[in-house]
């Protein structure tokens, strides 16, 4: 492990600024070939897909450009060079702290890890999105906001004034399709509460996709204090990780609607959509194969399952064809 013997070495050598700075860009690139070479290729060949699906979608439908968050643009750019950077912050920081290799090796996979696993759901939240646009893209479909050819995919910036504005509205057979990805809640959710009030929503389960019916231009509610968001027609839930239906996450908020503490399932999870946001239907697209008895108990809390997607555009026809059948 020749990070190993360089990481120590940092530590007895006492060197800093930037020195150090490049030394940690090299036990990066060395922890990461060592450990994490099968995982990079693998989401190397899942970029490249996704970078095909971005160019598709703007030839169908003339867009000028397709806008992601700055840390997103920048692991499709290069991930190998995206994972290495944010390695190298945290290395630099390890051996200012004089933490011992085994403890770093601990910190670093965790890093790792969670860099290429944030990135590879967003990437399959991102597909999901585009595919539904690149199979209609023989319905006459127009991307009519925002009005300069450009998808927004990031949330930066959108939220201002007590509005959530869509990332974009499609128009298809003259009916239109108002998209909105990981709407942030309302700014009202995250307020300090005082003793004795309902705990906010920030901490329950937020959808990955909403999409509503007609041209919707702010989906905040403020006259209902009890559902701050307009219900969507549908939700779409993107799962991209092998036997995610036996994860669980944790929650300790409540609201007027939701009560709950501790761990909760994907089952529970679409329950909570029901409740909190009051769609019309939930689809739960899932990248790997779901076995059926799962599929059934989605089905009891009203949710249809695509699965077995991969990063296959066409897989998803079948819900493009459901959401524009049922408006």
């Amino acid at each position: 492990m020749a990070w190993k013997h360089m990481y120590d070495a940092a530590l007895k050598s006492f060197i800093e600024g930037d020195e150090l700075k490049n030394l940690s860009y090299q036990i990066a690139e060395k922890y990461l070939y060592y450990n994490f070479t099968r995982d990079i290729r693998a989401i190397e060949v899942e970029v490249r897909k996704y970078k095909k699906l971005c160019e598709d979608v703007k030839l169908f439908f003339d867009i000028s450009y397709i806008f992601h968050s700055k840390a997103f643009n920048s692991f499709i750019e290069n991930p190998f060079e995206h994972i290495k950077e944010v390695l190298a912050a945290k290395i630099f920081n390890a051996i200012n702290r004089r933490v011992k290799a085994r403890r770093f090796n601990q910190l670093a996979k965790l890093t790792v890890r969670k860099c290429i696993d944030t990135n590879s759901r967003i990437l399959f939240q991102n597909f999901i999105a585009l595919s539904i646009l690149y199979n209609l893209h023989d319905c006459n479909l127009k991307v009519v906001y925002p009005e300069n050819s450009w998808i927004h995919l990031d949330r930066k910036g959108h939220q201002h004034g007590g509005t959530i504005p869509p990332n974009y509205v499609i128009e298809v057979n003259g009916k239109y399709l108002s998209f909105f990805l990981e709407a942030p809640r309302p700014i009202e959710w995250s307020l300090p509460v005082k003793y004795g009030d309902p705990l906010p929503f920030h901490a329950l389960p937020r959808p990955d996709i909403m999409v509503y019916d007609g041209w919707i231009e702010n989906i905040v509610e403020q006259s209902n204090p009890h559902y701050l968001i307009k219900p969507p027609k549908f939700i779409i839930e993107c799962k991209e990780v092998d036997g995610w239906w036996k994860s669980t996450r944790k929650t300790k908020s409540a609201s007027r609607v939701i009560r709950r503490r501790g761990d909760i399932d994907a089952v529970e999870v679409i329950e909570i959509y029901h409740k909190l946001y009051r769609p019309e239907k939930v689809f739960v697209v899932s990248k790997v194969k779901v076995p059926r008895g799962v599929k059934y108990k989605l089905s009891l809390r009203g949710a249809d399952t695509i699965d077995n997607t991969n990063l296959n555009p066409l897989a998803v026809r079948k819900l493009a064809e459901l959401l524009i059948g049922l408006i």
